[in-house]
């Protein structure tokens, strides 16, 4: 997995991703939509405001009228029994960045960290679709509190939130008999369509919501897909009331990591 330390990192590697021209505009294409994303892309005219006593929200550009806050959500992460979001895949990243020194390492040399580490967890705690969207949830309600005081600071500005959701790839658990491959699943999980998280999203006043999953693919499991699910997707936040949506329960959604 892509090491992705702060807001500035998560951009940085969404500006080079090579699937960015994957993108789907919900609900549907819009010039204004479409003009938000090249204007993130763009390094230039953005002014990072995600330091600690900075005003908020992360990222404001005063040429375009636009700020941004940035987060990130995974399916890994759970609430220990103080009430804590705990990360064990984090945690034993951190261990590796410190010793091996690599965060050093990393800013002297512009680089892009992957690391590879072993929770040792079977794949229903490790990633699970429980975890994912109660932390997708949590994270956004968290971010929506705060709207009001985004608004205060930047007057006028339209406001986008930016998710970087590392979660994997999730499909139903049901299977079916393949001639040719054995048993397949069925479906895949439809993200931009779950209803839980949609829902989620329509209730934030806000302008645009940007949703950016660099980890989601399809594997190899038979499943005939006439299309590829994009890795991004642009939410037009006052158009989005009437978007039809699908209801997934927990138990059906297994993670594509075995």
């Amino acid at each position: 997995m892509v090491y992705l330390h702060n807001e500035s990192e998560i951009l940085k590697f969404f500006r080079r991703d090579i699937l960015f021209k994957r993108i789907s505009y919900i609900p549907y294409f819009n010039t204004t939509a479409s003009r938000i994303i090249r204007i993130i892309k763009r390094k230039k005219d953005w002014i990072n405001s995600s330091g600690k006593g900075d005003l908020t929200p992360d990222f404001y550009n005063d040429k375009q009228k636009i700020m941004m806050e940035v987060m990130r959500v995974d399916d890994t992460s759970k609430k220990n029994k103080k009430g804590k979001w705990v990360n064990l895949t984090r945690s034993q990243e951190q261990k590796l960045l410190k010793k091996y020194n690599i965060e050093n390492i990393k800013n002297d040399n512009d680089l892009t960290v992957v690391l590879d580490v072993n929770t040792q967890l079977d794949s229903k705690q490790d990633h699970n679709y429980l975890f994912y969207k109660k932390n997708f949830l949590a994270v956004v309600d968290k971010h929506k509190q705060h709207i009001e005081n985004y608004r205060k600071n930047h007057p006028g500005y339209k406001l986008i939130f930016f998710i970087c959701d590392e979660s994997n790839e999730y499909f139903s658990n049901k299977r079916k008999k393949n001639s040719k491959y054995g048993e397949i699943f069925t479906y895949f999980h439809n993200r931009y369509k779950d209803k839980e998280f949609v829902e989620c999203i329509k209730s934030l006043d806000i302008d645009y919501l940007v949703w950016y999953t660099p980890n989601k693919y399809y594997m190899n499991t038979g499943l005939k897909i006439k299309r590829k699910n994009p890795c991004v997707a642009v939410f037009n936040i006052k158009k989005i009331k009437s978007y039809s949506t699908l209801l997934y329960t927990d138990e059906e959604m297994e993670s594509a990591i075995f």
